[in-house]
């Protein structure tokens, strides 16, 4: 499972804003965006960035 829980992150060319998601084990989701936000949301669920606020919980 992949919960994101109030999800903020801002840099100088990409802003995310409060994203709430959960996708049960098994499942697919798409998600449609710009390069920039699609890389930053990439990276903070790998944990190669900082989150600025919010929860993500893989399990």
């Amino acid at each position: 499972m992949l919960k994101i829980k109030n999800l903020y992150k801002k840099q100088a060319n990409s802003f995310i804003n409060h994203i709430n998601l959960m996708v049960e084990k098994g499942s697919l989701v798409s998600i449609e965006a710009d390069r920039e936000f699609s890389n930053t949301l990439i990276d903070l669920i790998l944990d190669k960035e900082v989150i600025g606020s919010g929860e993500i919980y893989i399990d």
